[in-house]
């Protein structure tokens, strides 16, 4: 994202006082100036512009056309902004008015996307290890403050799609200095994995290869980390559903047993297959058939209604109710 930064003395900046030298300023000139000046910029950050306002921006926010050619004259005549084709370009100081460049937005999204990007990040660290690939220094991957914390640096971020060989571990002294920071070394013949790393590695492949695996990766011979963790996964949740995309398999074994949902309150799950109409089951008694599905009239080898299935059950007596047995005497 973008963002505007002043300078600790751009208050009483020659620039900023530069509107009273005009005959009709006076000192609410120089805040309604430097104010507009600031949301100019701000303006243009939002829009990712790359510091360059239209004349249809600077109409938005100084309220009339005479206006903004009169604010943006002052700004001209202080150096802040100069006139270009179509508009105005803010004139970078970091001392004064510093807006970050699309450019350096741009780059700045090309990193974090790499840093989530496991089949760089997991062989960068495979190949790399703990140390540095510009002073061969050791990195800490905790560290967020010192030189010596780590991270990950791009050879030539304009070269894009980034592709692994661009891409190493640098400690934060050389990653920032970009300037001094020397040649790239060659990766380390034995590279020195610390607790750290080797867990990252272990989270996102599994377990930590040995070397010899490790050689292999790197020569091509393997599939890419997220590759593996992704087919590792698809593995996982094939044994617990059966084949991909179908359900388990306990599931499919009663997928035929199970009754249909009642939707609401009223509506009462049906069987599991379709019935006839009146099915006749043989009474356990003896006495005969019953018609089920056909209502309750009374008269089936049940007995009464209230004995019948599917009727509310007597009510248990409760024991202290029961009758006590009578005791019998032998004749």
């Amino acid at each position: 994202m973008s963002w505007l930064r002043t300078g600790d003395t751009a208050a009483h900046d020659p620039r900023t006082l530069a509107p009273l030298d005009l005959e009709d300023a006076d000192e609410r000139t120089v805040d309604e100036v430097f104010g507009f000046s600031c949301r100019l910029a701000l303006e243009a950050g939002s829009k990712e512009t790359d510091r360059k306002v239209t004349l249809g921006m600077v109409r938005s926010l100084a309220g009339s056309p005479a206006r903004a050619q009169h604010l943006m004259g002052m700004l001209v005549y202080a150096k802040v902004w100069k006139p270009i084709d179509g508009g105005w370009e803010l004139i970078n100081d970091p001392a004064y008015l510093h807006l970050r460049g699309q450019d350096d937005i741009d780059n700045d999204r090309i990193r974090a996307r790499d840093r989530r990007d496991d089949r760089l990040v997991v062989y960068a660290r495979l190949r790399d290890g703990d140390n540095c690939r510009y002073c061969s220094n050791p990195v800490n991957w905790r560290d967020r403050k010192s030189l010596r914390g780590a991270e990950y640096d791009h050879v030539n971020i304009a070269n894009q799609p980034t592709v692994l060989d661009e891409f190493v571990v640098s400690c934060r002294d050389c990653n920032g200095d970009h300037a001094n920071k020397g040649d790239l070394l060659p990766p380390p013949e034995h590279p020195v994995y610390g607790a750290v790393t080797k867990e990252f590695i272990k989270t996102r492949l599994g377990t930590f290869p040995t070397r010899a695996k490790i050689a292999e990766m790197l020569n091509g011979q393997r599939t890419t980390p997220v590759e593996n963790a992704t087919d590792r996964q698809r593995t996982t949740s094939e044994n617990a559903t059966g084949t991909h995309g179908q359900r388990p398999k306990m599931e499919n074994a009663t997928a035929g047993q199970r009754t249909t949902r009642a939707e609401n309150a009223t509506e009462t799950p049906g069987p599991t297959t379709d019935p006839p109409d009146l099915r006749q089951i043989t009474d356990p008694g003896g006495v005969g058939t019953r018609s089920v599905g056909s209502g309750r009239d009374g008269t089936s080898s049940y007995g009464p209604d209230l004995d019948s299935p599917g009727s509310m059950p007597r009510p248990r007596r409760s024991r202290r109710h029961r009758p006590k047995p009578q005791p019998t005497t032998e004749v």
